[in-house]
């Protein structure tokens, strides 16, 4: 006799167990399993297996990305840095490289302004500084270059009268036809006349269109026929036959002959209507 509920728990066991006989090719299932041992095909039904392998699926995907998991796991209200992320407003990048791209243009318009105002400014204090320039031009004194050449022919004249007595004093000494103190005291005072002419040279006033250079090449002339006029003296005080007076002698008429031939020059260039140097 069959208890009651005893079908209920065989059905329950045959359905845990696997049935008895496999749908497919009709083999028997000797060993209980869930699998046939002759096709492969499981005991169990459609819809078990498929929640299974579900089961089994996402158990798997789960080993293989455990981040991905655990990120999918976390609430809605977590603090993960993507969430907050995707929780900016969409808007915000957009308005701050537009306000970078806006203060960019205001400093380089500043920037090209203010370059403007510095070139206009520069051209225009050109014309002022062109019209200084050709005011001191024109401001030229036409009158004192005649002045320098007269000063300076009245030096030529004095050095050209010193240089004719010297010849006087040595010749009569060397003709013996003089004698030592008057000769003495000629020499002297041929010295005194010669060693004012540096001063003079020194108060003319040199004009603009007057050349620099042959102005010290004078200077040059008469400091060198002071000492020639000096060497003279010691020449005729000193012990020897004469050859010291006599080689200071030629230095003095050299001397004087280039500065003569300066005074010359400037005398012609004046003459012609050219400045000294060959300027108009």
């Amino acid at each position: 006799m069959i208890k009651p509920g005893s079908d209920r728990r065989r059905s329950h066991k045959a359905v845990a167990d696997g049935p008895r006989f496999c749908r497919s090719c009709g083999e028997r299932n000797v060993s209980g399993g869930t699998y046939c041992l002759s096709c492969g095909i499981s005991f169990r039904p459609r819809e078990s297996v498929s929640r299974a392998r579900a089961g089994a699926g996402a158990t798997d995907s789960a080993r293989r990305h455990p981040v991905a998991s655990m990120t999918k796991a976390a609430p809605s209200g977590g603090t993960d840095h993507k969430s907050r992320t995707d929780q900016s407003p969409p808007g915000s990048t957009r308005g701050r490289l537009l306000t970078l791209v806006a203060v960019i243009a205001v400093i380089a318009s500043l920037v090209l302004g203010f370059r403007t105002l510095q070139s206009r400014d520069s051209v225009t204090a050109t014309p002022a500084d062109t019209v200084v320039s050709t005011a001191i031009v024109t401001t030229v004194d036409t009158a004192a270059m005649p002045l320098y050449v007269d000063q300076i022919s009245m030096l030529g004249a004095d050095v050209a009268q010193i240089v004719e007595t010297s010849r006087h004093i040595n010749d009569e000494w060397d003709e013996r036809t003089a004698d030592y103190q008057p000769t003495k005291d000629r020499m002297r005072a041929l010295v005194s006349r010669a060693s004012v002419l540096p001063a003079r040279m020194a108060q003319i006033t040199v004009p603009v269109m007057a050349d620099p250079l042959a102005h010290r090449r004078m200077l040059l002339e008469i400091a060198t026929l002071v000492s020639a006029a000096e060497g003279m003296m010691a020449g005729l005080e000193s012990t020897d036959a004469g050859e010291t007076r006599i080689s200071e002698l030629v230095r003095f008429e050299a001397s004087a002959r280039e500065f003569l031939a300066l005074v010359d020059q400037v005398e012609r260039s004046v003459a012609s209507g050219l400045g000294l140097g060959g300027t108009a």
